[in-house]
């Protein structure tokens, strides 16, 4: 057991994607009922796209007696991926959605499940049950947002994105940037502006709130503001991130030597 420890933590220092895999197949032989160690399998198949191989530890695994719901989740998703599958899919993801109804990824997953199916309005039902049960988990409010749109309701859509901001947005600057992002999206530039100036009056010592709204300035051409706001979030944020960024704003402007200097 030390040894195939050792060979697992070499394997994920070295990013060894491929050994790692094989050094986790030989710990599931020898602790077969280590439903985490599974789990943790069926992550490494999934990157490497071994899609044969993760179908068939799962489906040993349902036929287990006690079986974490999670990997009814895992079969839900990996079955959604098949059109012929949209039945079974379906039915693990429910299975799930019953088994824990408070966790975002199940309703997430199933509504990505409907997604497919083009079943949009059950589909956007799901993703804001998944936004509202991980309130600071942006890319699934972003996800009910885009099916409002889909469904032509996008002031229906604005409007959560409105709520979010009062909601949960009094420490977090997610929420903001999600707003921010769905009124590009609408083409209501102005109010995009507008909006980004409010936060950064409601947060003015988030740091990465800054970088965000630095890169949008530099998005929309105010050069200038953009400059400013990016100096004011150094010291705000971890040097490195703020040397990247700075970078990347440099080489957009065209200034080759200050973003070299600024990788260095």
């Amino acid at each position: 057991p030390f040894t195939q420890l050792g060979e697992r933590q070499l394997a994920t220092y070295d990013r060894d994607a491929l050994k790692l895999i094989n050094v986790l197949e030989g710990q599931v032989v020898r602790f077969p009922e280590n439903q985490p160690l599974k789990y943790r399998l069926l992550t490494n198949l999934g990157r490497l796209g071994r899609r044969e191989r993760k179908l068939e530890l799962l489906t040993a695994l349902l036929g287990e007696k006690a079986v974490d719901p999670v990997f009814f989740s895992e079969m839900g998703e990996l079955l959604t991926d098949d059109a012929r599958q949209f039945e079974m899919a379906e039915y693990y993801l429910l299975k799930v959605v019953r088994l824990r109804p408070t966790e975002g990824r199940t309703h997430s997953s199933l509504g990505w499940c409907y997604w497919k199916q083009r079943r949009f309005k059950e589909a956007g039902e799901c993703q804001r049950i998944a936004s509202c049960l991980s309130r600071s988990f942006e890319p699934y409010a972003m996800s009910y947002f885009e099916t409002c749109l889909l469904l032509g309701e996008r002031e229906e859509g604005l409007s959560y994105l409105r709520s979010r901001v009062k909601d949960v947005a009094i420490k977090q600057s997610g929420p903001w940037m999600t707003l921010v992002d769905g009124l590009e999206r609408l083409g209501r530039d102005d109010q995009a502006r507008k909006t980004m100036e409010e936060a950064l009056v409601a947060l003015p010592e988030a740091g990465d709130l800054q970088i965000s709204a630095s890169r949008k300035f530099m998005g929309w051409g105010e050069i200038e503001r953009a400059a400013e706001l990016l100096e004011k979030a150094r010291g705000s944020v971890d040097e490195i991130s703020w040397l990247s960024e700075a970078a990347v704003q440099a080489r957009f402007l065209g200034e080759r030597r200050k973003a070299i200097r600024y990788r260095r």
